[in-house]
């Protein structure tokens, strides 16, 4: 990621008075699994998107095979780090991922765990079994529009018990608000 990036991405944010808080101690880790909830916009994406720039982390997120497709946003995606997900195969996703990981110096790869915009009453299990898997942290993550906040909240490294784990990580995203409510 450029300078360039980097200095636009920070100047874009300002200008539309986002704010970046609680990032700095967890831009060290070279490779992560960070979860961002609630996904209520493909705004996320954007803010997301300008977030990692500003902070030059290489990063790369699953997305619907389909969004490829779509004209000139399909090119961009891929350049950004976009992994196309075939939803009607889900056998070999984590795999994919965890391969990915074990591959790069430094990776984050950035999973929304509801697996969609919509209101959903479980997380996908993906988001853990790829750091049980790869040997990271997952880094808990939301963007808040009612006080215009992306921010990374906490570390939680898996303990084997995703019970446990998932009950902890989705305190940390409680009260947090969505662009669109659930």
């Amino acid at each position: 990621m450029s300078r360039v990036s980097q200095i636009t991405a920070s100047a874009l944010l300002k200008i539309f008075f986002w704010k970046t808080e609680g990032l700095h101690g967890f831009y060290t880790e070279e490779k992560a699994v960070l979860v961002m909830a609630p996904h209520t916009s493909m705004m996320d994406f954007v803010i997301g998107k300008l977030v990692v720039m500003k902070y030059r982390r290489n990063c790369k997120f699953f997305i619907k095979k389909e969004a490829f497709s779509w004209f000139l946003i399909g090119p961009l995606l891929k350049k950004w780090g976009g992994i196309p997900i075939n939803r009607v195969y889900k056998n070999t996703h984590v795999e994919d991922a965890v391969k990915e990981m074990d591959g790069s110096k430094q990776l984050w790869i950035i999973i929304t765990p509801e697996g969609t915009r919509r209101k959903v009453r479980k997380w996908k299990s993906g988001f853990y079994r790829i750091a049980v898997q790869a040997h990271v942290p997952i880094l808990v993550s939301y963007i808040d529009y009612k006080k215009r906040i992306a921010t990374i909240v906490a570390k939680v490294y898996p303990s084997g018990d995703y019970e446990s784990d998932l009950k902890e990580i989705m305190s940390y995203t409680d009260g947090a608000s969505g662009l669109h409510e659930k």
